[in-house]
């Protein structure tokens, strides 16, 4: 009996999902062949089971099958807790290309063609799994650093020579926080008055030459309200640049206050 949870097996467990006997008999023995363990289900209903008592390492699923089948059952493995991270391997017809759209619409990582070369199966499973831990790795990683970012009370702007905004952290410093979707494809002149656009591309053309980091100081309205900050523009690739502002009103402020005594 296979451990339900990942972290107790001594090896992958593949889930074989196919309502032919035999296939699931020779996949089972290529994967062995290899170092996975494998657990085997006969259709689309069966196979949902035991994905959710299981929680395979990757699944082999196949399309045609009764009661449920491949890409309704690929569907409803990516709605369930975890079923967005599993690879999703779906094995279709030689030549259907149909049916690969229809995969990878469905939310498969890959599909295999019929006829299965059973001896190969087991690598190509092998460096699937490879590819999807790196890739979700990566996920992670990516995540991790945008948690990171939107903890930072700045405003980053990443922005193409014509000022198109390609990605963004807003921090506090817009009183909101915009996701990447709500400000890419934007100009920076839509984000930051057009006074202060401009003086940030002549930034970006001085980094640009000079490859040094450049520093300026600006205001802005916020109602009736007027906020000093210190901005910061670097080049980086292929006409790309890098706009970074923080609030200093309170630190100017307390220098003022400062030097009238």
């Amino acid at each position: 009996m296979y451990e339900t949870m990942k972290g107790h097996r001594n090896s992958p467990l593949i889930l074989v999902v196919d309502d032919d006997s035999g296939t699931r008999l020779l996949a089972s023995a290529s994967l062995g062949k290899v170092g996975f363990d494998t657990v085997e289900a006969a259709d689309g209903e069966e196979g949902i089971a035991a994905f959710e008592r299981y929680r395979p390492d990757l699944i082999l699923l196949d399309i045609v099958m009764p009661k449920m089948d491949g890409f309704t059952a690929c569907l409803e493995i990516r709605k369930r807790p975890g079923g967005d991270l599993v690879p999703i391997v779906m094995m279709t017809g030689l030549e259907d290309l149909d049916s690969i759209h229809w995969a990878y619409g469905a939310g498969a990582t890959d599909f295999i063609v019929k006829p299965i070369n059973w001896v190969i199966l087991g690598y190509r499973v092998n460096y699937l799994m490879g590819a999807s831990r790196a890739a979700l790795e990566l996920a992670r990683s990516e995540e991790k650093a945008r948690a990171l970012m939107r903890a930072i009370p700045d405003l980053i702007i990443r922005f193409g020579a014509d000022g198109t905004i390609l990605d963004c952290v807003a921090g506090e410093i817009t009183g909101t926080q915009p996701s990447d979707e709500q400000w890419a494809g934007r100009k920076l002149s839509e984000i930051v008055p057009a006074e202060v656009a401009d003086e940030v591309f002549r930034q970006a053309e001085q980094a640009r030459m000079s490859g040094a980091v450049k520093v300026f100081v600006y205001k802005q309205s916020f109602g009736e309200e007027f906020r000093s900050f210190e901005a910061r523009v670097v080049s980086i690739r292929d006409g790309e640049s890098l706009f970074i502002a923080r609030d200093s009103t309170e630190k100017r402020a307390g220098e003022a206050a400062w030097t009238s005594h």
